[in-house]
C-alpha cells in the first residue's frame, strides 16, 4: 500500500503537476503529519468522534456562490491544522450534524477565499459501510481546514460477485469528470493517516491513495479493466505511469497510513497466476484496456447527503479468471 503521486520527468511547471503537488505535498501530506494519535491506540480503543465544527465562513459547494474579488486561498501548513485524535464508526446523521455545511453529494468549498483547485475523492466501495463512517469525518475535517473545493464520489460495485476495482474506479472517474473537477484522488476507504515508521512502499504499486489530473488520467487510459479479485490493478497502474515516462512520487516516512479493520477477503478472490500474466502485457495492452473500453454499466447515479453515489455493474467474471480462481482455492486447501 503506497500513497503514490507522480510528476513528469522533465518539468514541474505544467498545470497538472502543480495541481497535484499543491494539494498533496503542501496540504494533504502536512495535515496528515499531525494525526499522530492514531498510532498510539488500537481501533478497538477509539472513542466516539468528537464534533470538530466546520466554521462560520464555510459552506457547501452546491448551495452558495463564492463572492467575487476574494483572495486566493492560502496554503495551510500542518502547524495550522489541529490533530484529529478521536475516531469512531459514526452514523450519517451524526456526521452531518458535526459538519452542517456539507452540501449534496458531500460537496463543500470556502466562501472567504477562492480555492486553488476543485477536487474529487473517488472511493471504490463494496460492503465497507463501517469503514466509510470512520473515514468520512476525518477526510472532511482535513479537507475543510485546507480550504479546498471538494466532493466525494462513492463508486460502489453492484452485487456480490468478485470485485473489479479497476472498472469501479474508471466509472467513478467518469462521474467525477462530469462534476467539473481539476484533480481526482482515488482513496481506499479502509486507510487512515498515520505519522510514524512503517515499511517502505512497493517500488511500482500505485495504490492506497493516488492523485491524478483529469488530463493525465486519460493519457494513461485509466485503470485496467482486466483484474478480478484481490490485487493487480494498482501494480498495473504503476506500470502505466512509468511506461508513459512519468515518475511516482511517494511521501516522506512521516506521511503514511494505517489500515482499518475490515472483513477478510475471500480466498478465492486472489489469483496470482492471472495477475502476473496480465502485468506482463501492460505496456502493450494499456492503450486498449481501460477508460476507452467501458466494460461496465452505470446502474444509478445520484447525490446523497455525504457523497455522490455511483452504482456500477461490472459485468460477469471471465471464465479464465473463474477457472484460475477455483484452481488457486483448491491448491490452498491442499496446502
Amino acid at each position: 500500500m503506497g500513497f503514490a503521486l507522480y510528476r513528469k520527468r522533465k518539468t514541474l511547471a505544467v498545470y497538472g503537476v502543480f495541481c497535484v503537488l499543491l494539494i498533496i505535498s503542501v496540504g494533504f501530506f502536512q495535515c496528515f503529519r499531525r494525526l499522530g494519535a492514531l498510532d498510539e491506540m488500537t481501533f478497538d480503543e477509539i472513542e466516539d468522534f468528537q464534533a470538530l465544527g466546520d466554521g462560520s465562513s464555510r459552506t457547501s459547494a452546491a448551495s452558495t456562490t463564492v463572492k467575487p474579488n476574494l483572495p486566493e486561498c492560502a496554503n495551510i501548513s500542518s502547524d495550522e491544522v489541529d490533530a484529529v485524535q478521536r475516531l469512531s464508526n459514526e452514523t450519517e446523521e451524526n456526521i452531518l450534524a458535526n459538519f452542517p455545511s456539507i452540501g449534496p453529494g458531500g460537496s463543500w468549498k470556502p466562501t472567504d477565499c477562492v480555492p486553488r483547485n476543485k477536487i474529487a475523492i473517488v472511493i471504490p466501495f463494496r460492503d465497507r459501510h463501517e469503514n466509510l463512517m470512520t473515514f468520512l469525518p476525518v477526510l472532511i475535517s482535513v479537507l475543510q481546514r485546507q480550504n479546498l473545493d471538494f466532493r466525494f464520489v462513492l463508486a460502489e460495485q453492484l452485487g456480490t460477485e468478485v470485485f473489479n476495482k479497476g472498472r469501479v474506479m474508471n466509472a467513478g472517474f467518469i462521474a467525477a469528470e462530469k462534476l467539473g473537477v481539476d484533480c481526482v484522488f482515488f482513496h481506499d476507504v479502509d486507510m487512515l493517516p498515520q505519522r510514524t515508521d512503517v515499511p517502505e512502499p512497493y517500488n511500482i504499486l500505485a495504490g492506497g491513495v493516488l492523485s491524478l489530473t483529469i488530463k493525465d488520467y486519460k493519457s494513461l487510459n485509466g485503470y485496467s479493466n482486466s483484474y478480478w479479485g484481490w490485487g493487480g490493478e494498482d501494480d498495473d497502474m504503476g506500470k502505466r505511469i512509468l511506461t508513459k515516462g512519468m515518475k511516482l512520487i511517494r511521501p516522506e516516512k512521516r506521511h503514511r497510513f494505517v489500515m482499518l479493520n475490515h472483513t477478510r477477503r475471500r480466498p478465492n478472490e486472489y489469483n496470482p497466476t492471472m495477475i502476473f500474466k496480465h502485468l506482463d502485457k501492460t505496456p502493450t495492452e494499456m492503450l486498449k484496456d481501460g477508460l476507452n473500453q467501458p466494460m461496465w454499466r452505470l446502474v444509478n447515479v445520484m447525490d446523497k447527503q455525504l457523497y455522490h453515489h455511483v452504482l456500477v455493474d461490472v459485468g460477469e467474471v471471465p471464465f479464465e479468471w473463474t477457472q484460475r480462481l477455483n484452481q488457486y482455492k483448491r491448491k490452498k486447501r491442499r496446502g
